[in-house]
């Protein structure tokens, strides 16, 4: 059975790539998309994810503070990979403080991503 990945980024055109990065990695994945956390903890409720993939900047609720409610809610049956486009040493300790299992900055090759994600859903 395909593990359930939801991924949660604001830019559409990440979330395609992303998407096309997971669908092309020889993995089968049942994938979920939400652009922004509130739509991510409301989509997670029915889906279910056994892993999401949550960027640091959303509208409203930050990526932290989803990655946050998302463990609170799911505890340890929902990994969590936080991605960012920034290189910020604060933002790898706000990662840390928000219980996420991984972080990833984004990249055109999606191989560090596609990587982590092989290594947490398998």
């Amino acid at each position: 059975m395909p593990k359930k990945i939801l991924i949660v980024d604001d830019n559409p055109g990440d979330l395609f790539l992303m998407t096309v990065a997971l669908d092309e990695s020889g993995v089968a994945y049942e994938l979920a998309s939400a652009l922004s956390g509130e739509e991510a903890i409301k989509k997670a409720e029915d889906f279910r994810p056994e892993l999401a993939i949550v960027d640091t900047r959303l509208p409203k609720i930050d990526g932290y503070e989803t990655c946050k409610k998302l463990k609170e809610k799911f505890g340890a049956s929902c990994k969590v990979v936080i991605i960012t486009g920034l290189i910020d040493a604060v933002d790898s300790i706000k990662a840390r403080i928000s219980a996420c299992d991984a972080y990833c900055v984004k990249t055109l090759d999606r191989k560090d991503l596609i990587e982590t994600v092989k290594r947490l859903s398998l």
